[in-house]
């Protein structure tokens, strides 16, 4: 019984937050994603760069982008 109710607590937790991670277009709202394969040099760069910064990978895509195109 004691089981069940913990199931129940632990699923409503994990409606009410939703799943993955916050909207970078507005709340509600799913972002887009976009997949690219890069060469290994340029892989093994954006993973020291993350792990010198403590950025995600996909972070550091975005304001390269964002830098480019602006």
């Amino acid at each position: 019984m004691v089981v069940h109710r913990a199931d129940e607590l632990v699923e409503a937790a994990t409606e009410a937050r939703g799943a993955g991670r916050p909207s970078l277009s507005s709340p509600g709202v799913r972002s887009p994603s976009v997949t690219v394969r890069l060469p290994q040099g340029l892989n093994a760069k954006l993973d020291h760069e993350a792990a010198c910064t403590g950025k995600r990978r996909s972070e550091i895509v975005r304001e390269a982008l964002e830098a480019t195109l602006a």
